[in-house]
């Protein structure tokens, strides 16, 4: 099992440091899959969507498949030695973005069907003890009980209600502006007055640090999403209930909202996932490449940005 837990946890993948509960619970979960000789899953809590910033929303591009590489990569030393193998799971979070982002059913859809299509069609190049999986949250759920529990944790958004008052005029400006980058007003929301919009922003902001205040995530352990069934959490972002692990070879940026490129160097090739500012920051370099691997439909994976030496 050190072999495996010293595999898992290699500083190559890792982005930031192994607290001790973190350490424990990796531990639990591999000594009992390695006791029932069963696969070891790791559990990836994703945004479902692609941020609309980017021209390709609300469909997936290479960030996506960047980040499929590095996991198949992730768990390709335990792989060789542990025949019942690995699964990750991809759950996306889309049910949130309705809310958090005001991003349509038909948006969210969509980038399920092309992270589903991608998966499909690198399937066939993974090794067959690897599993991965994508599937929306809203899945787990039986009808009307998402908004039971959005009713349950009204205590937690109260709370944060009584806490944004004791905020200052700066820090409550800097929460409003985090949620003016995720949430799209639509064309109704456009016409309201800015006090109106300021409190829709102010909503959402709220709702956000509610999915991570303790009625909901107990809620989140009850339906079996992240920490059930000795699952190992995996993030994208430094916290402290799951290991941090990069996005990319050379990125620690969230897939969903960022975009995948190679960085060029001499005849290498680097894969790596910008934000929007750091493109815009290289546009100077960029060139664009044809790629002619996926199907047809998956047209955003049909070129991939190449960012040249300064």
């Amino acid at each position: 099992m050190e072999y495996i837990f010293e595999k898992f946890t290699s500083h190559k993948f890792r982005s930031t440091g192994l607290l001790p509960e973190i350490e424990k619970n990796i531990r639990t979960c591999l000594q009992e899959k390695i006791k029932q000789n069963k696969p070891i899953i790791f559990a990836i809590p994703t945004g479902g969507y692609k941020k609309r910033q980017w021209a390709m929303a609300p469909f997936i591009d290479w960030a996506e498949v960047f980040n499929v590489i590095q996991m198949a990569e992730y768990a390709a030393h335990v792989l060789a030695v542990y025949p019942p193998g690995v699964s990750f799971e991809y759950v996306s979070n889309e049910i949130d973005m309705e809310l958090l982002g005001n991003y349509t059913r038909e948006e969210l859809k969509s980038y399920t069907l092309s992270f589903q299509e991608m998966l499909d069609y690198i399937k066939k190049y993974l090794p067959g003890n690897l599993n991965i999986i994508y599937r929306e949250m809203r899945d787990q759920f039986i009808r009307g009980e998402y908004e039971e529990c959005l009713n349950k944790a009204l205590p937690d958004l109260e709370h944060l209600s009584r806490e944004w008052d004791q905020l200052s005029e700066d820090d409550q400006q800097k929460h409003i502006e985090k949620s003016g980058r995720n949430y799209k007003f639509s064309e109704d929301q456009m016409k309201l007055s800015d006090k109106e919009k300021y409190e829709i922003l102010k909503k959402t902001s709220l709702l956000h640090d509610m999915y991570v205040r303790p009625i909901w995530l107990s809620f989140m352990a009850k339906k079996n999403y992240i920490r059930n069934d000795n699952k190992i959490p995996v993030s994208f972002y430094h916290s402290n209930w799951g290991i941090h692990l990069k996005s990319s070879p050379s990125s620690t940026v969230q897939f969903w909202v960022g975009k995948g490129v190679l960085f060029k160097k001499s005849e290498e090739y680097l894969m790596s996932i910008l934000t929007s500012l750091q493109f815009k920051s290289l546009k100077s370099r960029i060139s664009l490449e044809k790629v002619d691997i996926f199907p047809k439909k998956l047209s955003n994976l049909k070129e991939i940005t190449v960012i040249g030496d300064v």
